[in-house]
């Protein structure tokens, strides 16, 4: 895990936040955690730089979304949450 990486993606997070009320489901991930809950052996939860979240007003999804683009960040809406990554 890369500290200044991880901080840099917090700090972004942070931003998110401050726009956006979200409750955070998961973010950093031990290896067995991750194989319980059948995350990939790839995941960015095993480095600090992916995180799922769930917004309190699932109508501000595409202002949500807008805004992670601007960041410089991925997102993948899976319905249950969003899985936003570095």
């Amino acid at each position: 895990m890369d500290p200044v990486k991880v901080s840099l993606f917090a700090s972004k997070i942070a931003e998110l936040r401050n726009h956006f009320v979200f409750s955070v489901t998961s973010w950093i991930r031990s290896p067995e955690r991750n194989a319980d809950v059948g995350g990939l052996p790839t995941s960015k939860h095993l480095t600090g730089l992916g995180i799922d979240i769930v917004p309190e007003d699932p109508h501000q999804k595409n202002d949500l979304f807008a805004l992670i683009k601007t960041l410089g960040l991925h997102f993948l809406d899976e319905g249950d949450h969003i899985h936003i990554q570095d």
